[in-house]
């Protein structure tokens, strides 16, 4: 397969041209890290790649070797593609890239249509005061804010069944253009400054907690009877202990909790009353800045402890 064979749209093939630029600018990164060693008595993890992203890639100048005895397949260094798969997931709401048994996949991209709108009811919690106190900007008619790459609008007001509801909106602020150009940027300026390698270890930060969804961006999910999806005492730095636990349920339940967080959103996106007496509701907790977040959750609890 070469890369101009395959059949595409302009989205896609822009799509394609950024992880091309992702996966270069994780080669200069990672050379500035340490060389690679590719040679099959080498120590360095290697990962070989699928036809599509082989073709997308082809001609770059990435280190990669052909072993004996392993096939045709040319051998790529894994922490370029770890790194750039990280990346590419950041830029892309629908990544369609993927590390999977030491291969690294490129599947077609998916341009969906995304849900603009829906109706939630009216609480305290999207109430004036309650909504400038988590951030967002009041504009006359209607209330927004920015999270992840979405703008969240709230307007109108509507009657559901005797019940006021208004409307929230959503804006994809995401662009291919926009994040092709920064990445091709991002790249020029790595390659111009050449930075000798160094045996240093870059700063981990550990946003593993993350996922990533097409209509609200980063965040991770959460139901009202399960709770969130991740460890929030983790995330906060904390070891879970009884004593904890009782202290921190002592003042909140999970939701609460994440409401005191101005970095956060919670949206409900669905409700699943099919057995009776279980209805359970889902929400998809919208993180704007996860380092923001995780100091937010740390000083929450440890708030509580201290008021113990």
């Amino acid at each position: 397969m070469d890369f101009d064979s395959i059949d595409m749209s302009s989205e896609i093939k822009k799509i394609y041209e950024l992880i091309r630029t992702q996966v270069l600018i994780a080669v200069a990164e990672e050379l500035r890290i340490d060389s690679f060693n590719l040679s099959g008595n080498g120590h360095e993890p290697r990962v070989t790649l699928n036809r599509r992203l082989a073709a997308v890639l082809k001609g770059q100048n990435i280190p990669s070797v052909y072993i004996s005895g392993f096939g045709t397949n040319r051998h790529y260094p894994l922490r370029v593609f770890l790194r750039a798969e990280k990346s590419i997931k950041q830029l892309l709401p629908n990544s369609p890239f993927t590390i999977y048994s030491g291969v690294a996949y490129l599947s077609k991209p998916v341009i969906l249509p995304t849900r603009q709108k829906r109706l939630i009811p009216i609480t305290a919690r999207n109430s004036r005061d309650e909504l400038l106190r988590r951030g967002w900007s009041m504009r006359g008619a209607w209330a927004e804010k920015s999270i992840s790459q979405t703008r969240l609008v709230l307007s109108g007001r509507f009657e559901v069944e005797g019940v006021p509801h208004v409307s929230l909106s959503f804006h994809p602020s995401f662009s291919v253009n926009d994040a092709l150009v920064q990445a091709k940027y991002n790249l020029a300026a790595i390659l111009a400054t050449k930075a000798r390698a160094t045996k240093a270890k870059p700063k981990k930060l550990d946003f593993d907690f993350l996922d990533f969804d097409q209509e609200y961006g980063a965040g991770f999910f959460a139901s009202l009877m399960d709770g969130p999806s991740v460890d929030l005492f983790k995330i906060a730095g904390f070891k879970r202990n009884s004593e904890l636990l009782d202290t921190i349920w002592d003042h909140y339940n999970w939701q609460s909790l994440l409401e005191e967080c101005r970095s956060v959103e919670i949206i409900e996106t669905g409700e699943n009353d099919e057995a009776p007496g279980m209805s359970d509701v889902f929400f998809w907790v919208a993180i704007d800045d996860p380092k923001k977040f995780k100091k937010e959750l740390r000083t929450i609890i440890l708030a509580a402890i201290k008021s113990k």
